[in-house]
């Protein structure tokens, strides 16, 4: 395009290499920290093979996002042989074992339908249900004093067994053998290890331990045939089916599906233990949430205060939201994933205010934390937790606030604030690439958070009130931010409040809507 130019170069301190180590060694950190140096939205980063262009700026993330030029497809595969250790590529280089039509789906494509329709409507509905069955046997079974030895393990811990039993069933082999379940925190912990690649039986070991342990476990589940079982989700099923009519053998398959368990558990779990402890260390936060809880739920009175507790999980997010907005106020501060395409030819974007040329064969690098925490976009306070930010009585219908009759030139500004901080938010990616499971994770948070936050007081180990723990912003193949190796192992004490001595909470769900 005429007029276009080339993004502005930043040379590293130490020539041709210097970006690789900084991005090896301080990894989304690395890139957050270029970006708020910069004064353009844009800039090139000279690395040893190619280029990479670095997007700071909202709107031209929007534009790289929407751009079919950029491609994510190249990342979808390579990293994953790494991480999960896939032979490469066996599922595209499969054919069906029966005679196929030329213009039928490719098997990766079959998959991808797969993961979509077992995560849509009623098979929603049955897998959520299924994993928040879970929560309530684990909340109904806490004492009226509950003494964590680390309130991060044990969100992870209810979370991953509550979702691998939804997802594999009853013989799933978390839920059969719970030293897996260390070994699934080994693996997460270590992804920044593996996704590099070199030598990870040297320099992660503990994860390449554990990746080879829970592939043993899977590969024999389906060796098995235990994706046959009844209770095993439709996704698991349909899956697997795939899977076997093209012949892939148990270990492959264990491989594959790994990488979706993955997805399910891990970032889920960061983000649930982050929100859990913004609302709990802010008192106006608290309180404010369990008086909007409280509307949504339906308790039923007996002798000792509420006894059966229903939450329809369908209206949640309707009759929760300043919950929503805490949630989604958590996910930016917390979310620090780096989005990346690579550029398949020559690609003008554009910000409004001028035209970037982006290179055949460069790759492009936009960290979700510059956008999530500029202080353009947020305001000054961009860095603190505001529960009521996304909040806003013109989107969630706010009676009161219709009532007031508000000026129309202040509700269109309003609007229009709103409007621009939403799209400098993208905790899911962006363009057609979003996060399959995103509707899954946010439900499943919000279903853990309500009874905790509703139901009980917490405190550190020695009765005092607990603390926020520090941040590691997040490593390469993480894209949220996790607590620092102290905030892990901070343990925490939960005290049931009064009135909920003897609640029972049950989930329930009479519809989802399409997302």
């Amino acid at each position: 395009m005429e007029g276009a130019i080339e993004p502005p170069t930043l040379k590293p301190r130490i020539p041709i290499i210097g970006h690789l180590i900084g991005i090896l060694w301080h990894q989304a950190a690395y890139l957050e920290r270029l970006g708020n140096d910069l004064t353009a939205p844009i800039a090139t980063l000279p690395m040893v093979n190619r280029n990479i262009y670095l997007i700071t700026s909202p709107a031209l993330a929007l534009e790289a996002f929407r751009s079919p030029n950029l491609a994510f497809e190249p990342f979808s595969i390579e990293p994953g042989s790494r991480i999960f250790r896939f032979s490469k590529d066996p599922i595209d280089n499969s054919t069906r074992t029966e005679q196929r039509c030329p213009n039928a789906p490719s098997a990766r494509e079959e998959l991808n339908f797969a993961l979509h329709d077992g995560l849509a409507r009623e098979n929603f509905r049955k897998l959520i249900l299924s994993s928040l069955n879970r929560f309530s046997f684990v909340i109904n079974g806490m004492g009226q004093v509950t003494e964590l030895e680390s309130l991060y393990g044990w969100i992870r811990k209810t979370m991953a067994l509550a979702t691998s039993r939804a997802l594999f069933g009853a013989e799933d082999p978390l839920n059969k053998d719970h030293d897996l379940l260390n070994s699934l925190g080994d693996f997460n912990d270590g992804l920044s290890g593996l996704i590099i690649g070199f030598c990870p039986s040297i320099f992660a070991p503990r994860a390449y331990r554990a990746r080879a342990a829970l592939q043993a476990a899977f590969s024999n589940y389906y060796l098995n045939h235990h994706e046959d079982e009844r209770d095993v989700s439709h996704l698991i099923k349909e899956r697997a089916k795939i899977y076997r009519e093209r012949g892939i053998d148990p270990l492959e398959i264990a491989k594959q599906e790994l990488s979706l368990l993955q997805l399910f558990t891990g970032d889920p779990i960061n983000i649930a233990f982050w929100l859990f402890i913004y609302i709990a260390t802010d008192p106006v936060a608290r309180d404010m949430i369990r008086i909007e809880i409280m509307a949504a739920i339906r308790p039923e009175t007996g002798r000792a205060g509420w006894e059966d507790v229903i939450l329809n999980i369908a209206t949640l997010e309707e009759r929760c939201p300043q919950l929503v907005s805490a949630y989604k106020e958590a996910e930016r501060l917390v979310v620090s994933q780096v989005s990346i395409r690579r550029v398949v030819e020559d690609t003008v974007i554009s910000d409004g205010e001028c035209n970037y040329m982006l290179k055949e064969d460069a790759d492009v690098q936009i960290p979700a934390g510059l956008c999530h925490l500029s202080k353009e976009v947020w305001g000054k306070h961009a860095d603190a937790f505001n529960f009521r930010r996304f909040y806003t009585p013109v989107t969630t219908g706010d009676a009161a606030r219709r009532m007031t009759q508000p000026d129309p030139a202040e509700e269109a500004a309003q609007q229009a604030l709103f409007r621009s901080r939403m799209q400098a938010f993208f905790p899911f990616g962006g363009g057609k690439h979003l996060c399959p499971g995103r509707q899954y994770a946010s439900v499943q948070i919000l279903a853990l958070i309500v009874p905790l936050i509703v139901g009980f007081d917490i405190k550190s180990r020695n009765g005092g009130f607990i603390e926020r723990p520090e941040m590691v912003r997040g490593r390469l193949g993480e894209a949220v931010s996790r607590p620092s190796t102290e905030g892990m192992r901070m343990g925490a004490i939960l005290i049931r409040r009064e009135q909920w001595q003897g609640a029972v909470w049950k989930y329930v769900s009479d519809r989802f809507a399409e997302r």
